[in-house]
């Protein structure tokens, strides 16, 4: 079975989830078997508290990362306005650059 997107679900969400800048999330990227992240599109299901990450180069995702980045552009926060912190769901070894 293939997926075409990965799901995440967040704790400490208050009464939900929104951006600081009341735009389209940003921040997430998205990998498949290749292990080659790219950045994603989210949309985010408040009636079940997920958001859904996608990304049209990856077919099978099995890895999410959130502002995993040198200079991260993320604007998840909670109804406290409190930011997401960054995470990754993989444990794959990062190589130094």
């Amino acid at each position: 079975m293939k997926f075409k997107r990965g799901v995440v679900y967040m704790d400490h969400m208050g009464d939900g989830l929104k951006t600081s800048d009341n735009r389209d999330i940003t921040g997430f990227s998205i990998a498949g078997d290749d292990r080659v992240f790219h950045s994603a599109t989210v949309q985010y299901d408040a009636n079940k508290g997920k958001l859904l990450i996608s990304s049209d180069a990856v077919t099978n995702p099995i890895a999410v990362r959130y502002n995993r980045a040198d200079n991260p552009v993320g604007n998840l926060v909670n109804s406290a306005d409190l930011p997401a912190a960054p995470f990754r769901t993989d444990n794959w070894k990062i190589e130094a650059r």
